[in-house]
């Protein structure tokens, strides 16, 4: 698609201008896009110039490399603005007089968000995960930032933002200079949080841009000794037999342990009682001590007590049984085959941050999962690292969210 100029004495065909918008160059400040019709005089890299006349008339874009003479011919006593290519966010106007004539190639190089989606990383990029350090997205964030410290020659930080079920650290990373050098480390709290709450300081589908998963883990159902159940099956009977009596633990109301159960009581319309702690360690804790009677925990949480015989383990979610667990069923054989709970991790970005900048990420992110050492960390905690895509990610954010406002409304989960 092309346009003509149409005022000026330099008309000639112009290509579309690219999607991305124009910023000011003076202060590398961000404007919006121009209006339809562009001008132009000049060369292969014509700059970009905003001009309005004096009393407010006559604004318009004008583009190229142009002398006084070009000016006056355009519009008389006129400022100018020169701008280049970058994305879009309010700014106060600083015009300047135009007088030589300037080429846009060295604004292209010194402008900040033009050089970040050419030189990512170009400074320190920032790993925001929020939750404390210790648990596996922690762990998940800093296997990543020393990967890709290693590959870039760029530091990787991890900073824990905790708050709020997740929402401090996610807020903060929706919220951030959009350059690719502030990324999110997150889990399945992502399409938890705005199911349970009904109002977010952020949206997570809007204002977030998904890179993809980069780890998943089963969830696994285990139970206390003292329960007279062997599978799953035998505990469904025992519940519909005694309604409300069993109990189980999670990490808090709303917490992933919380959904996963809630998930199977809908499918196999039963009832228990839930009783929540402060942390799902504390709840398979529980049903160790006999406190409780069952919990929900990830692989990495529940498979040393299983070992150890501490608890028996009932099922695990996934398409198929887990190598470290040959012998316990998943919930498909064990006759669920609709329960498709699983842990996961991935890896957001402001969603105006450049596609070229989110491509780089993901590519880098690519070439972290096949680093052995990264995958053998993984690995020890239960999980499968996974180079996944921002359409795969984004296809699973909506689905999750339509999915957990149900069973949150079924259930008549209610934040404390």
């Amino acid at each position: 698609m092309s346009r003509k100029t149409n005022v000026g004495t330099g008309a000639a065909t112009l290509p579309q201008i690219p999607s991305a918008c124009l910023i000011s160059v003076s202060s590398c400040a961000i404007h919006a896009p121009p209006p339809p019709v562009v001008y132009q005089t000049g060369t292969l890299f014509p700059p970009v110039w905003r001009f309005e006349n004096e009393g407010g008339a006559g604004r318009g874009w004008v583009r190229g490399a142009m002398s006084s003479h070009d000016l006056r011919t355009s519009a008389k006593k006129s400022t100018f603005v020169p701008w280049c290519i970058g994305k879009v966010s309010p700014h106060k106007e600083s015009s300047v007089r135009f007088v030589s004539r300037v080429f846009l190639l060295p604004w292209l190089l010194t402008s900040p968000l033009c050089a970040a989606q050419s030189q990512w990383p170009s400074q320190p990029v920032r790993i925001v995960v929020p939750f404390a350090p210790g648990a596996f997205t922690d762990i998940a964030a800093r296997s990543f930032a020393a990967e890709l410290t290693t590959q870039l020659g760029q530091q990787f930080i991890v900073d824990n933002r905790t708050g709020a079920g997740g929402i401090v650290g996610m807020d903060i990373v929706a919220k951030a200079t959009p350059n690719g050098h502030t990324l999110l480390v997150t889990d399945n709290s992502l399409t938890i949080t705005p199911a349970l709450y009904e109002k977010l300081p952020y949206d997570p589908l809007r204002d977030l841009a998904h890179v993809g998963k980069i780890a998943e883990s089963p969830t696994l159902l285990i139970a206390a000794l003292k329960i007279p159940a062997k599978s799953v099956a035998e505990l469904i009977d025992v519940a519909r037999a005694r309604p409300g009596e069993l109990t189980y633990g999670s990490g808090g109301q709303g917490s992933a342990a919380h959904l996963a159960m809630e998930l199977l009581l809908s499918l196999s319309k039963t009832k228990m009682t839930h009783v929540p702690f402060k942390g799902v360690a504390l709840s398979v804790a529980g049903v160790m001590a006999g406190q409780i009677d069952l919990s929900f925990g990830s692989l990495a949480a529940g498979l040393p007590h299983v070992n150890a015989g501490r608890v028996r383990a009932m099922a695990v979610s996934g398409g198929s049984r887990s190598a470290p667990l040959p012998a316990v069923p998943t919930f498909a054989e064990a006759g669920y085959p609709a329960y498709s709970f699983m842990h996961w991790w991935s890896m957001a970005v402001p969603s105006t941050t450049p596609g070229a900048v989110i491509a780089r990420i993901s590519k880098e992110m690519a070439t972290a999962t096949s680093s052995a050492r990264l995958r053998d960390s993984f690995r020890a905690q239960g999980a499968l690292p996974i180079a996944g895509t921002q359409a795969e990610m984004k296809k699973l954010a909506e689905s999750e969210i339509a999915l957990w406002r149900e069973i949150i409304r079924k259930a008549g989960i209610k934040v404390e």
